[in-house]
Formats: structure tokens, sequence, C-alpha cells
């Protein structure tokens, strides 16, 4: 698959079934600290989503071949991140060498405090994308 998001779907279903612990192997689960170059580098999106829109964002990651309902939710969810009056990076971690977990505290004063965690691929030039939500 030439495309970086056209794994989304395998991904997806991987990232399941170790999280769900339905794999015979064990898997390589590993925290995030913040000192930690994939730490600042999920901040640094989370900034970049603020200052930009989140159609921006979904096009530099070349999702064209994203299934029409799991880019509804990457966008909502972006999009819920570039509209909150606050975003707080609470943790980061990965499951195996691909596949990161960002969770964050969004403030709204319209809806308060909510949690969203994302899924996340690290491609080949160590670069993170936004998959959608976990």
């Amino acid at each position: 698959m030439n495309n970086k998001i056209g794994q989304f779907g395998v991904i997806i279903l991987v990232t399941c079934l170790l999280m769900s612990g339905c794999w015979k192997k064990p898997y390589a689960h590993k925290v995030i600290n913040p000192g930690d170059a994939e730490y600042a580098q999920v901040e640094s999106m989370i900034e970049s989503l603020r200052k930009s829109t989140p159609q921006d964002i979904a096009a530099k990651q070349d999702v064209s071949d994203m299934p029409k309902e799991r880019m509804e939710m990457l966008l909502y969810c972006l999009e819920s991140i570039s509209k909150a009056d606050s975003v707080r990076l609470t943790d980061v971690d990965s499951f195996g060498p691909q596949i990161y977990r960002a969770s964050m505290e969004l403030e709204s004063a319209k809806k308060g405090k909510s949690t969203l965690t994302m899924l996340l691929l690290k491609t080949d030039d160590e670069k993170l994308l936004w998959l959608g939500p976990n």
C-alpha cells in the first residue's frame, strides 16, 4: 500500500486486536514522556491544527482514499481540537513502531471539559499523522 493513509483499515484492525488482548504475541506498549520527540511532535500537531483548519490538515496528510465515514469522523475530531478554548495533551503512548495514541483534555466555554483520544500513524520518515478517534 503506497498511500500512507491507505493502511488505515489494517492498522485500526491490528490496533484493536492489540489493545483488546486478542493477540497471541505481546505487543510493545510504550509510554511516551513529555521530553520525547514524539510527544513534542504531537504538541506541534495540535498547535498547527489550532492555527489552520481541519480540512487543510487532512489535505496535507493525503487522506483521499479514506472511507467517507472515517473522513467525516476525523474531520469532526480535528474540528473539536481546533475550536476548543484550550487543549492540554495529557498522554501519548505507542503500540509497536507505527501506532500511537494521544489523549487530550479539551475545554470550551459552551461544552465544558471533555477528553478526546486520537490514534496516530508514524510514517517511514518518522512523521506522525492523525488517523481518527480511539
